[in-house]
């Protein structure tokens, strides 16, 4: 099930279903993702044209000249399934089937957030831009979650530490900036604080799915700042 909004020029989709991925869970319930795709992504269906959702991901398209900066949403069977989702919103907002953000579009969230056993904010795009208090309801609704931004210096998005992971990339001098304004970070290669249960490069019989992990739940949870060797 989705349920598709528009909300500041972003056009937002909310799924629940189970998921075979099982970097993210076992299959045992329900996963909530969300999924986030710019207007020109939309009406130019072109995934390239990320500025507007990835902003300034060092990984994304628009910060690497149309090509690929390695980010793991560009590959295999994840950029398939997120090309397909592209191409479906497409026609539903040319067939003017996408709203506009409202209450009603707000508690049709929350109803099914209430049936999820885990949040993964962001499996694609910057969920950070969603309105503050879907995202506040949702994290009260799934407590067991996943979040990350880029747009963690923005001083319009501050409250969403408590939610959110800042991704440092593994940057050392960010991962501290991050830590001093009270975020806990997610950084990839850097060694600092505890190595993602979910790494790929964990034997495959020793890996713990974000599920069960939820280390990646912002600044609310008590824990150490987490990072991974392959993204």
């Amino acid at each position: 099930m989705n349920i598709d909004f528009i909300y500041n020029g972003v056009v937002h989709s909310v799924q629940i279903s189970q998921t075979a991925n099982r970097k993210i869970s076992e299959g045992l319930g329900l996963v909530v993702q969300t999924y986030h795709f710019s207007i020109e992504q939309i009406q130019t269906l072109r995934i390239q044209n990320d500025a507007g959702t990835c902003f300034n991901c060092p990984l994304s398209f628009s910060a690497n000249n149309g090509k690929s900066g390695g980010c793991y949403t560009h590959k295999g069977r994840i950029f398939l399934a997120i090309l397909s989702k592209l191409k479906r919103l497409r026609g539903a907002y040319l067939a003017g089937k996408i709203t506009a953000y409202d209450e009603k579009v707000h508690k049709k969230i929350i109803k099914i957030a209430n049936a999820g056993s885990y949040l993964r904010l962001g499996s694609y795009g910057e969920a950070v831009t969603m309105p503050e208090k879907l995202i506040r309801d949702i994290c009260e609704a799934i407590p067991k979650r996943t979040a990350y931004t880029h747009l963690w210096t923005d001083k319009n998005y501050q409250w969403a530490k408590q939610f959110f992971m800042a991704s440092t990339d593994g940057n050392k001098f960010l991962s501290d900036i991050a830590q001093n304004m009270g975020w806990r970070y997610f950084n990839i290669g850097q060694t600092d604080g505890v190595q993602c249960p979910s790494d790929p490069t964990i034997n495959k019989e020793k890996r713990v799915p974000c599920e069960r992990c939820n280390l990646c739940g912002g600044a609310n949870k008590k824990a150490k700042n987490v990072w991974i060797k392959q993204h």
